[in-house]
């Protein structure tokens, strides 16, 4: 940037200055789910409540980022404590994902995030008691390695998310 300063190219800096940030929204948003996961894991269900939130509620994160914290927030709010408003508050979140899906335009991303909603509605559908029991989704969601790119944004790669 600062060489296509010097040689007068301010356009050409501009541009890479905004892919920069771009990029830095990107990254602070996968960390940020990543931390979120980690928390979930570690059974701090709170703590992973409000970074998963806080990723969806970010004007810069891009929206397979928001969409994977969606997904995050379900995971908490189903099989993290128990609260009398659960279902409808995953209900909810599995909504939201879906919409933000629905935009999303990078195919590696929208495969890795549409999987899950539809291992998790799988789940809402069978019931607590169904074929599809906690422990499965739990273990799958865990032990699946193109899933845990779609959290971590090994599958797309810098700079393809919006």
């Amino acid at each position: 940037m600062c060489l296509d300063i010097a040689e007068g190219a301010v356009d050409t800096a501009e541009n890479r200055l905004s892919e920069v940030v771009r990029l830095a929204d990107d990254l602070r948003a996968a960390a940020a789910i990543l931390r979120g996961t980690l928390a979930f894991h570690g059974g701090r269900f709170s703590d992973a409540l409000t970074i998963f939130a806080d990723v969806w509620d970010s004007p810069t994160a891009p929206l397979d980022r928001r969409a994977m914290a969606a997904v995050g927030l379900v995971a908490v709010t189903t099989f993290g404590r128990p609260a009398p408003s659960a279902a409808g508050v995953a209900r909810l979140w599995m909504d939201r994902a879906g919409e933000a899906l629905d935009r999303v335009r990078e195919p590696l991303a929208r495969r890795a995030v549409g999987a899950l909603l539809d291992k998790l509605d799988a789940y809402f559908k069978s019931g607590p008691s169904g074929a599809i029991g906690m422990e499965h989704v739990q273990a799958w969601l865990s032990n699946n390695p193109s899933l845990l790119a779609g959290f971590t944004g090994v599958l797309n790669g810098p700079g393809r998310h919006r």
